[in-house]
């Protein structure tokens, strides 16, 4: 109903979460990939989720891309 307890105007009923992603490329294929940068790209990411907690939640790790497809047009 988006109103107050007394019901006598509005009141947030929703938490206001946000999410800060941050992500850093390799320099070069850490495993000598050779198709790494053309259709692979390694790297590590941050992310920080606020409104959760009272406190900022932090996580981080690696991550890693591919290209299935050099199809630059979706045709139905």
């Amino acid at each position: 109903d988006n109103l107050n307890a007394r019901f006598s105007g509005p009141a947030a009923e929703s938490l206001s979460v946000s999410r800060d992603i941050g992500l850093i490329l390799d320099a070069s294929s850490p495993s000598g990939d050779p198709l790494w940068g053309a259709a692979s790209l390694t790297g590590s990411y941050i992310e920080t989720l606020s409104g959760l907690h009272k406190n900022p939640i932090s996580v981080a790790g690696r991550f890693s891309l591919r290209r299935l497809s050099e199809i630059t047009t979706f045709v139905p």
